[in-house]
């Protein structure tokens, strides 16, 4: 088979195919389409129209890719990162593949899937529909920093089964009230550290402003 070029193309020279499929001059028409007045330089090319009749389309600045700074825009013709979701309401959806059974989805943070390295994950359960929030030692192991319960609205640092609105399962530090301390909303108490004398004190305050010592 010998090849012309054709528009910056290169293309068979005679038609090609099976089935009634003029290979050549598919190219030769996808080439026009692709370098027509219509296209928006970095514009994504897509096959549009109908079933019946597909065309090759473009939404102009909505579906855009800069070759120059390797970066994919949704919603926007300048992406200012690697990837770029613009618009108001607009999301990246992570779904499952199952809604019928317990599966999970995955974002990750790091420098590759590698054995060893800093790696850290945000994990989807569906059917419990809990968020957990992952850490990966230097051996590769998996392990759960913070727990969002999805049914109970609990949260759990350190485990995996909170049984409390908030659950720490290690040491939680406590830092100094403001100056000008509010009292806390009706029903609440909040913790804090006296400085004031001459040895911290850990205290509580209750919504009526009164304050008691922990000992």
């Amino acid at each position: 088979m010998s090849w012309e070029t054709y528009r910056g193309l290169l293309l068979p020279s005679s038609p090609t195919g099976d089935a009634g499929i003029n290979l050549k001059d598919d190219l030769k028409s996808l080439a026009d389409r692709s370098l027509s007045t219509a296209a928006v330089p970095g514009s994504v090319l897509f096959v549009g129209g109908s079933s019946s009749a597909p065309v090759i389309a473009d939404d102009a600045g909505v579906f855009t890719w800069d070759s120059a700074n390797n970066r994919l825009g949704l919603g926007t013709a300048t992406p200012l990162e690697q990837l770029q979701i613009h618009g108001n309401g607009k999301a990246l959806l992570m779904g499952t593949a199952s809604t019928v059974a317990e599966s999970e989805t995955y974002i990750y943070f790091g420098t590759g899937l590698t054995t060893t390295g800093q790696w850290q994950r945000i994990r989807y359960r569906y059917g419990s529909s809990d968020l957990f929030f992952e850490r990966k030692d230097n051996s590769g192991v998996w392990s759960t920093i913070m727990t969002l319960d999805w049914q109970k609205s609990f949260v759990g640092i350190g485990t995996t089964t909170p049984v409390t609105t908030l659950e720490v399962a290690g040491p939680v530090t406590v830092g100094e009230q403001p100056p000008t301390p509010a009292n806390p909303p009706a029903g609440r108490a909040s913790i804090y550290v006296d400085n004031t004398g001459a040895t911290p004190v850990l205290k509580v305050r209750f919504a009526d402003g009164t304050v008691k010592t922990i000992v």
